[in-house]
């Protein structure tokens, strides 16, 4: 398992500030377990390695170091390697070969999706510029790293500034947090129903 342990995990706490000592001693237990780290190198070698995470901080989360050891590829220094993303390993690239194999699988179904996406996407009572902005910021709810390059290009294709995109990005951030405060209320009944007697 190439996950830290649960005690070195507890004393980082996903804390940022804490981020530099936890990935030095992460790298520590990995250099350890040298038969692990040479069968994910094998591994990559011939295919693709999905390291799972579940923090929601990609460039803290734990599969970084392991992440980083895999694509470093050298057993001796195990030097850490800064420019690779989780998201080069998770997601691959868009490709012309992607998109024939979707459309070979459902043809049909493919078509009537291209129809419907550049109908919703075409001027309206919306116009084209304001439709791709609304969908970078639902992008960034739904968290598709794909549609999130995609409509932040077609935005800009059509017009969208960098300063519209970004306060857009804000009102996705506010409206995901508001969602918690709101259903806070469902939290708040549920305590005031189950409260012990004369508590």
């Amino acid at each position: 398992m190439a996950a830290p342990t649960a005690e070195l995990r507890r004393r980082f706490g996903n804390d940022p500030a804490r981020w530099d000592a936890f990935r030095q001693q992460c790298a520590q237990e990995l250099k350890r377990n040298g038969a692990l780290l040479g069968e994910l190198r094998s591994l990559a070698r011939h295919g693709r390695v999905t390291l799972v995470f579940s923090a929601r901080d990609e460039a803290h989360s734990d599969a970084v170091v392991p992440q980083e050891a895999v694509l470093q590829g050298d057993s001796g220094g195990f030097q850490l390697n800064r420019g690779a993303t989780m998201s080069d390993m998770i997601y691959p690239p868009a490709s012309r070969e992607l998109a024939a194999k979707r459309r070979e699988l459902a043809p049909e179904i493919q078509t009537a999706f291209d129809a419907f996406s550049q109908r919703v996407f075409a001027d309206g009572a919306l116009p084209a510029k304001t439709k791709q902005i609304i969908a970078v910021a639902v992008a960034h709810v739904t968290q598709c790293p794909y549609c999130i390059q995609g409509h932040t290009k077609a935005a800009m294709r059509h017009g969208a500034t960098e300063q519209e995109l970004m306060e857009a990005i804000w009102v996705a951030a506010e409206m995901r947090a508001g969602g918690a405060y709101a259903h806070s209320a469902i939290s708040l009944t549920t305590m005031a129903e189950h409260k012990p007697q004369g508590g």
